[in-house]
């Protein structure tokens, strides 16, 4: 296996985890359903932020170190939250006439 491929399988890693682990959390402290809707954003931030290295616009990706790969799809994950979560609320907000 590549290094490369491992770069990326790593990525991806990141990021299935910034999804499970934040979940298993919830879960097992108030035993909450799996919604799917809060993952649209981490799936969307992580797509956003591998695209340019996938297109090859960008090469960091490639000279990255593995443990680097992980963070960074951690990382790409957790700010499309964020976006979302920042887009619900000026959505609620503006939805009641504030």
């Amino acid at each position: 296996m590549s290094e490369q491929t491992i770069t990326y399988i790593l990525f991806g890693l990141g990021v299935v985890l910034s999804i499970l682990i934040p979940y298993g959390i919830e879960w097992s402290n108030d035993r909450v359903k799996f919604s799917g809707k809060y993952v649209v954003g981490r799936l969307l931030g992580a797509a956003l932020a591998i695209v340019p290295f996938l297109t090859g616009m960008v090469d960091m990706l490639d000279g990255i170190d593995p443990a680097g790969a992980f963070v960074y799809g951690w990382f790409a994950s957790s700010v499309g939250r964020q976006a979302q979560k920042v887009y619900s609320l000026g959505k609620s907000k503006l939805g009641n006439g504030s």
